[in-house]
């Protein structure tokens, strides 16, 4: 038994963001006396299956003016109306504990008050570094708020063991009260059989979103595939086709789509190699691009297909990768080096199959069982 939990997470489904597929995952574990979730599902995202025993969405739909150019700044003047929400939801439905989900920080700040107010036990999950990651006068109101919300916390959850090694390191006040409750996946992985044979026409496939975590890497590699003759790339996710084209990729050869949840690895599945971009450089703090395990990663080990990552040395994405042997790593900002290895996924049969197999063999680490076993033991134990 677990106390009822209210699980706060800004992109729900139907969404076509990496949070949206973590909560979904996690959610499916759990039943409608479990768990329930408040969040925003994207306008116009494809629909997706929902299921009436798996817990109730709750969704709020924030004003337009809150969408597009400040968008990033416009939303913090929405926390009232969030709060209020989270307060009335969390009452309706008697729940006993709440979960807010970081990378918007106005869901945590939410999450963290309607807990106080209420006087039940509240659980930061942070996908990305909070303070560490924050810069000019956000990171004033981070270095003031974090604090708070690390000694409230009943439990603080992390989305990586290397956001763990990291909160460890600097924030010792938390070690025995903070784990890493990983992304987790709800589908079992196939069995291995080797990838088919690559055809004329080599298809590269890539998830997720385009933004500053992945921009230099994403440019070298669709420069790269641009050089292939018959090539086809497939960008699936919410994206600008004018983004994709400053990296390097223009022309008939390179698709756009946005796909629903329910698709999506049917479409992960036609590749011949999947591009897994992480930032060598970029706007972001150091810190979070080496704590950063991007959703799509998950996905491509469970994809049956080889990975070709292009990710720093040293940071925990490529250690991971490096550790399991379940993709070909290239950490070095070299185009040349970048080519080899496309080539090397395209012409050697058996470092194909290798890269599967034991991919295959890590997608365990991720199961949603397994994720939803450790939050229930967490959720029991600290919520006496």
């Amino acid at each position: 038994m677990i106390p009822k939990t209210l699980l706060l997470s800004w992109s729900v489904p139907p969404a076509a963001s990496a949070i949206a597929s973590v909560t979904a995952n996690l959610a499916r574990q759990f039943s409608r006396d479990d768990l329930v979730i408040l969040g925003e599902p994207d306008r116009g995202t494809p629909a997706e299956t929902w299921l009436p025993e798996w817990p109730p969405i709750v969704t709020l739909d924030n004003p337009r003016w809150v969408e597009g150019r400040g968008a990033r700044y416009l939303r913090k003047l929405t926390l009232p109306r969030l709060l209020r929400r989270t307060l009335q939801v969390a009452r309706s439905q008697r729940v006993q504990a709440i979960i807010a989900i970081f990378p918007s920080e106005e869901y945590l700040v939410a999450g963290w008050l309607a807990a106080r107010r209420l006087g039940i036990p509240f659980y930061p999950w942070l996908h990305n570094a909070y303070l560490d990651q924050t810069r000019g006068w956000q990171k004033t109101l981070a270095a003031w708020l974090q604090p708070k919300i690390l000694r409230d916390a009943r439990h603080v959850f992390v989305m990586s063991e290397g956001m763990l090694e990291l909160f460890h390191a600097r924030y010792p006040e938390v070690r025995e009260k903070c784990s890493a409750l990983v992304h987790p996946w709800a589908e079992e992985a196939p069995p291995f059989s080797p990838p088919p044979p690559v055809g004329n026409n080599p298809h590269f496939v890539f998830i997720g979103a385009l933004n500053a975590s992945n921009f230099d890497a994403a440019g070298r590699l669709f420069r790269a595939v641009s050089t292939i003759p018959g090539r086809r790339l497939s960008v699936l996710g919410r994206n600008q086709v004018d983004t994709v084209r400053r990296l390097g990729a223009e022309g008939d050869w390179v698709k756009v789509a946005q796909v629903s949840r329910d698709e999506l690895m049917a479409r992960v599945r036609e590749a011949d190699v999947l591009l897994l971009p992480h930032g060598l450089s970029g706007s972001y703090s150091q810190a979070e691009y080496d704590t950063m395990f991007p959703t799509k990663t998950i996905e491509y080990l469970h994809s049956g297909r080889p990975i070709l990552a292009h990710t720093p040395p040293d940071c925990f994405l490529t250690r991971f990768l490096r550790r399991h042997e379940c993709a070909l790593v290239v950490d070095q900002a070299d185009p040349s080096a970048v080519s080899s290895a496309l080539h090397d996924l395209l012409t050697d049969p058996a470092r194909r199959s290798e890269l599967v197999r034991k991919a295959l063999m890590t997608t365990a680490l991720f199961g949603a069982e397994r994720v939803a076993g450790h939050l229930r033991q967490i959720l029991g134990l600290s919520s006496g």
